[in-house]
């Protein structure tokens, strides 16, 4: 018998056939049943599918490999490119400022005239006293306050403080211990150099000279001893020294203040014998007349 199942059957009829790979593919294998052959039809097309699935990450992969990273629009980088940043106080000019009382003090080293700031600075510096100085009626106490706020807020302190053989001393505060030549001495240590001293020095003949009266400018007129001159120039222009001339100035007015009172004086010596010729024993007229001379 040519089919082995048949004759297996014969020979055991209790036996359950396996076929050998050869009768697998024989013509009278008995079909499959529809559930199995469903079963079978859907592993195949899932392996394909799984198969595919691969290929298509693989292949997503290559892509993603050479194209570009897509830039990130998240949330938290839309709101931060939203955000407006309000800039806060400016502090870099209080962190880098110097301070100072005054623009004058501010300004350290030699003051550029050139520039508006440096103007402004002299105009200050130069600016008249608020009371006028008069040699009529000298009233020094009150030049010197005036001169003192002034000195203090333009930095002018080195200037004025004179160094002497004895020590430094301030011609605001002990005018009549420093003598003129003691001044000159002083001044000639700047006089000539291209310093700050020397600008202030100058700056305070400026204030000086705005704070008098004619009447004292024109008797001051007439001095020289405030003038210095490079004497390695001989065609060089004088220049006029303020500390100097603030000794001048005092010097003058302590000499009126003595011909004042030597005048007094002598007019009050003489009051028994003007009273009856000049005012004929009228004592009020009298009284005004002594008035006047104490006023003087």
């Amino acid at each position: 018998m040519d089919d082995p199942f048949a004759a297996s059957l014969l020979n055991d009829p209790t036996a359950i056939y396996t076929p050998s790979p050869m009768s697998q593919a024989s013509p009278f294998r008995a079909p499959a049943s529809p559930m199995l052959r469903d079963e079978q039809e859907n592993d195949v097309s899932e392996d394909e599918a799984s198969e595919d699935s691969e290929t298509d990450e693989d292949d997503d992969d290559d892509k993603h490999a050479t194209d570009p990273p897509p830039m990130q629009t998240s949330k938290r980088a839309t709101k931060t490119s939203l955000r407006v940043n309000i800039p806060g106080p400016d502090t870099s000019m209080r962190t880098m400022s110097t301070f100072a009382c005054s623009p004058a003090l501010a300004t350290a080293g030699l003051i550029n005239f050139e520039t508006k700031e440096g103007q402004s600075l002299y105009r200050a510096a130069v600016e008249k006293l608020p009371s006028q100085f008069s040699l009529k009626n000298p009233n020094v106490n009150l030049l010197i306050n005036q001169l003192r706020i002034r000195v203090r807020r333009e930095g002018w302190g080195s200037i004025v403080l004179i160094h002497t053989d004895k020590g430094s001393i301030n011609i605001l505060e002990h005018p009549h211990l420093v003598t003129l030549k003691q001044v000159q001495k002083h001044v000639n240590r700047f006089a000539t150099t291209e310093t700050r001293s020397r600008q202030n020095d100058a700056m305070l003949f400026g204030c000086l000279v705005s704070s008098l009266d004619d009447h004292t400018l024109t008797i001051m007129s007439s001095m020289r001893a405030h003038e210095f001159r490079n004497h390695e120039d001989p065609f060089s222009e004088p220049h006029e020294s303020g500390v100097t001339y603030f000794k001048l100035l005092l010097d003058r007015a302590e000499y009126n203040s003595q011909a004042v009172v030597a005048n007094l004086q002598v007019e009050l010596s003489q009051l028994h014998l003007v009273i009856g010729s000049q005012f004929r024993h009228d004592i009020p007229s009298f009284h005004r007349h002594v008035e006047a001379l104490l006023q003087q």
